[in-house]
């Protein structure tokens, strides 16, 4: 999966992706200096999850996914 952000500054993030019971399934720190950010995410079940994005702590995305 790749994520596309509109701003492109140097930053670290945070990325997690929860699912619909809470747990965490993926959760990946890093600094990123473009605006395209590749991830690789473990196979993972059906079902419906949550993946947040944050920069310095503060959400800057959250988006919910599907998986089928």
């Amino acid at each position: 999966m790749n994520l596309h952000f509109k701003n492109s500054n140097t930053s670290s993030l945070e990325i997690q992706l929860v699912n619909i019971s809470g747990a965490t399934v993926f959760k990946k720190a890093m600094d990123v200096n473009s605006n395209t950010i590749p991830v690789e995410l473990p196979s993972m079940s059906s079902g419906v999850y949550i993946l947040s994005v944050k920069q310095k702590g503060a959400n800057v995305n959250v988006q919910k996914i599907i998986i089928r």
